[in-house]
């Protein structure tokens, strides 16, 4: 049995009111505890508000110059500052509407670069995919996995699947 320990009482003040000891240093102890969830609790919403995430890279955009030698570049929009980064790293790729996809392999390789991609001859059934992981800090070269690689390269579906970002430009073959 738990043993229990009598309550004295003290006189408050000058009002001749009693207080049992300890009942002061519960309620202040109650309202800490109580004080301390809430102050996690906002910090916990303003860390989902705000967020803490890290910075991804959002879309591509592809532009070209030149002559009968096309150069294309491309620029990286991303989430965070620097939200804006030319060139950007990617891997460039290019597809031509008059080849029909063949069998999908189940991973594809990826190497970045900063360099223009030139099209030299230029085909108007070309078009041109620069292709970057969402993340600025992945390896500058990797795997891709194949159904990425299809929808994202091959028949350009979506712009942003598996952790990876991709913009298709027709070829402007100018002469």
């Amino acid at each position: 049995m738990p043993r229990r320990f009598p309550i004295e009482s003290t006189t408050l003040g000058n009002c001749g009111c009693s207080n049992p000891v300890g009942v002061r240093e519960v309620a202040m102890a109650r309202f800490g505890a109580h004080l301390l969830s809430a102050t996690i609790l906002l910090v916990v919403l303003w860390v989902a508000a705000c967020g803490t995430g890290t910075r991804q890279l959002q879309s591509i955009t592809i532009s070209s110059g030149g002559n009968i030698n096309m150069q294309y570049t491309a620029t990286g929009n991303f989430n965070k500052d620097p939200r804006t980064v030319s060139p950007l790293p990617v891997s460039w790729y290019v597809v031509s509407s008059n080849v029909s996809p063949s069998v999908v392999e189940p991973i594809y390789n990826y190497v970045l670069t900063t360099e223009p991609y030139s099209l030299n001859p230029c085909s108007l059934t070309d078009t041109v995919i620069a292709l970057a992981p969402t993340d600025p800090n992945a390896p500058s070269s990797g795997a891709i996995p194949g159904n990425v690689y299809q929808d994202l390269v091959v028949t350009q579906s979506v712009s942003k699947e598996g952790g990876f970002v991709a913009a298709a430009s027709p070829a402007n073959c100018s002469m």
